[in-house]
């Protein structure tokens, strides 16, 4: 599965963070729906970041799981 790559890559290069969005505005939303899904399970070994964008700025915080707004992009990193 997508995790078990995501955890196999980040043991084996500790310190990298992963970017990824959706093709789509709706893929990312997708995306958004599964790491909420899972936070509790995937926050044990990853740090999550999300990217706003709004006002032609990119803006990087923590991901929260439950705040309703719209994702650009979001990071993973092994914790």
């Amino acid at each position: 599965t997508v995790i078990e790559i995501l955890k196999d890559y980040t043991k084996r290069n500790p310190g990298k963070e992963i970017l990824f969005t959706g093709s789509t505005p709706d893929r990312t939303k997708l995306y958004t729906r599964i790491l909420k899904g899972y936070y509790n399970n995937f926050s044990k070994d990853f740090q999550i970041t999300s990217i706003t964008f709004s006002d032609n700025t990119l803006k990087r915080s923590p991901f929260d799981p439950t705040l309703n707004i719209e994702y650009y992009a979001f990071l993973i990193k092994r914790i």
